[in-house]
């Protein structure tokens, strides 16, 4: 049985965590941006492969985002806590940079939205809907991967407080 003390030690105000988590969704989700239009830029917007990467932009949002955590808790992390609060910054990035895509692709780039209906498999489709609801599970798919891949290695490395 924990006490008043042990338990508000892992548990941060949600004053501060709302906003730490939605800094850190958009940060990551800015990230995602600045990476698509740069693809835009050198025409590799339509390689549909790179998207790859968005994985790894995703891993260093969290990854600040947990170590932020853990900074705030006085070098502890919450298992539960920081996996769940992970998977929430996930889910707040995929939602973001899908909005972004969105009305990219219902009102910018008609182009681009015809060249992936013509050239991916299920093509025929896919409407920027349809194309944003993917975005959001693949991001929060790959998020949950992640952010449980950290707080167990982060966990390791220092003291991870598991839940009774």
């Amino acid at each position: 049985m924990c006490d008043g003390r042990t338990f508000k030690l892992f548990h941060m105000n949600s004053t501060k965590l709302i906003p730490l988590i939605t800094r850190y969704a958009g940060f990551t989700s800015l990230a995602l941006l600045v990476y698509f239009l740069f693809m835009k830029l050198l025409n590799l917007s339509t390689v549909v492969e790179l998207r790859f990467l968005n994985f790894f932009i995703m891993f260093i949002g969290i990854r600040y985002f947990i170590l932020r955590l853990k900074k705030e808790n006085n070098g502890t992390l919450d298992y539960l806590q920081s996996l769940a609060y992970g998977f929430i910054v996930a889910v707040l990035t995929s939602v973001l940079f899908s909005a972004f895509m969105f009305t990219y692709l219902s009102y910018i780039d008609h182009a681009m939205l015809e060249h992936l209906q013509l050239n991916q498999p299920f093509g025929e489709y896919l409407t920027p809907g349809s194309a944003a609801v993917v975005l959001i599970l693949e991001g929060s798919a790959s998020g949950a991967i992640i952010a449980f891949a950290l707080v167990q290695f982060m966990g390791r490395e220092n003291k991870v407080a598991q839940a009774d």
